[in-house]
């Protein structure tokens, strides 16, 4: 078996290496990471070694239990390869100038659902609050719906089941990469207003990245973080995307109460030259981060 479908990273490597630098053949990146006694560890490592977990997208309902990592491999980590890049080479080029395509917007809605959607946050979400909600409403609902001696006579049955995490994970990559689901989600998100902000102060202050490097939050709430908290239709969620160092990709509402000001950029480039929300950004993605988040350099080396 291929070694690359057993290490099976949570956000694509093509995406990874435009953080990292080149050199001798291998995509190098400075990395951050919590150790188990709570310490922050930096190191640099080769892009093929990090943010990935070990035979993660493995199904028990395939007759390949590889299906899912070929799947994203093919349909989605692809997109992160020639069609993010023309996108950013097109921002790159046209600056001002740029004003972003339905197709352009059609790409980064793909990205960046599945990216919302294929990470541990989510993943724990589902086991850990969505499915115990579930299965507690069915129980409910069997036993006010159907006559007493029959709830009764299964009652043990029924109390005592309960799906195992990796039945869940099945069923939930086969929900959320369903075609009609998935071209849903593309659907909403492709309609709302976007912004790309390009980092004019990128040789000192770089955007950062993580292996959970999407953040959405609630601009009314700045603490709730997280794409089950605030969904995608919610009218003050903010989606936030750093694509490049020097690149990173906003998502707003076009009903919310920052409207009147987003929608004035929808599909254009807005300029950064103050370091705060830079920096705001970066900590929220670091904080977020599953187990590694991404520094490129020279913040990297001043860190360090």
């Amino acid at each position: 078996m291929k070694q690359e479908y057993i290490k099976q990273h949570v956000v694509p490597k093509c995406y990874l290496d435009r953080f990292a630098e080149h050199n001798n053949g291998k995509y190098i990146i400075g990395t951050r990471t919590i150790t188990n006694d709570g310490k922050v560890k930096l190191f640099e490592r080769s892009t093929a070694d990090v943010g990935y977990i070990k035979n993660y997208y493995d199904v028990t309902d395939k007759e390949d239990p590889k299906y899912w990592e070929h799947f994203l491999a093919k349909k989605i980590d692809a997109l992160c390869d020639r069609p993010l890049g023309s996108i950013i080479t097109s921002i790159t080029l046209a600056g001002e100038g740029y004003n972003m395509s339905d197709d352009d917007k059609g790409t980064l809605s793909s990205i960046i659902i599945a990216q919302m959607l294929r990470v541990p946050a989510s993943f724990d979400y589902v086991t850990t609050s969505l499915y115990p909600r579930i299965e507690k409403e069915v129980k409910e609902e069997f036993y006010s719906t159907f006559p007493k001696e029959i709830t009764q006579k299964y009652k043990s049955k029924i109390d005592g089941f309960q799906m195992s995490k990796q039945i869940q994970k099945d069923y939930y990559l086969n929900y959320i990469f369903d075609n009609d689901n998935f071209n849903r989600f593309v659907g909403i998100l492709k309609r709302r207003t976007w912004v790309i902000f390009v980092n004019a102060i990128r040789k000192d202050l770089p955007f950062v990245t993580s292996d959970n490097p999407v953040i959405v939050e609630d601009l009314n709430n700045r603490n709730s973080i997280g794409i089950f908290n605030n969904g995608i239709a919610n009218p003050s969620t903010c989606i936030f995307f750093p694509i490049t160092p020097t690149i990173a990709i906003a998502n707003y509402s076009d009903k919310g109460i920052f409207a009147p000001a987003t929608v004035k950029l929808n599909g254009k480039i807005f300029t950064l030259n103050e370091s705060k929300f830079i920096i705001e950004k970066n900590l929220l993605v670091i904080d977020h981060a599953h187990k590694h988040s991404f520094i490129p350099e020279p913040l990297f080396s001043n860190i360090k």
